[in-house]
């Protein structure tokens, strides 16, 4: 009978490694595209003027957000404005996620109000691929995660008082 090997540090620290990289991707660089993407087509959509403006107020709610926590998480701690801090941030929290939320809903209204856009230059209802596409496919995530939620939600609440 054969021994199973013994997992080693180094094998750990390589998945958190990995977990780290793709963290830190999702929170720092896709906001960050979004942001320069936007600034790039900010004139590219003719078909739905105001998805550039989405696309850019959301990267920069995303990435003011993400500096809200950073600076939260690597502040030093003081005993005596741990309260007051954690409620200032808290409230800064609150403020930004409203209107990242506020700035999908808009987004899925600039993705469906009108219909498929064309990606023909000389069209009127020209918009181009790369500022309608990612914001469709993120309206649907949004839109399928918060349904997955509010249903387990639902459901918990369901099973709690039955």
């Amino acid at each position: 009978m054969l021994a199973e090997p013994v997992p080693t540090r180094e094998s750990k620290l390589d998945v958190e490694k990995v977990v780290w990289v793709v963290v830190l991707f999702s929170t720092v660089t896709i906001p960050f595209l979004m942001t320069l993407i936007a600034l790039i087509h900010i004139d590219d959509c003719p078909h739905q003027s105001y998805i550039p403006i989405v696309i850019l107020m959301s990267g920069v709610s995303m990435s003011l957000s993400n500096i809200i926590n950073t600076a939260d998480k690597y502040s030093p701690p003081k005993q005596s404005s741990y309260k007051r801090r954690k409620r200032i941030v808290g409230a800064l929290n609150l403020i930004t996620n409203c209107f990242t939320a506020a700035t999908f809903i808009a987004g899925g209204i600039g993705v469906y109000g009108k219909g498929q856009p064309s990606y023909d230059k000389s069209s009127p209802d020209y918009c181009n691929p790369t500022l309608y596409k990612p914001l469709k496919y993120v309206s649907n995530a949004n839109t399928t995660d918060t349904s997955l939620k509010t249903g387990k939600t639902l459901l918990e609440m369901v099973t709690t008082y039955v």
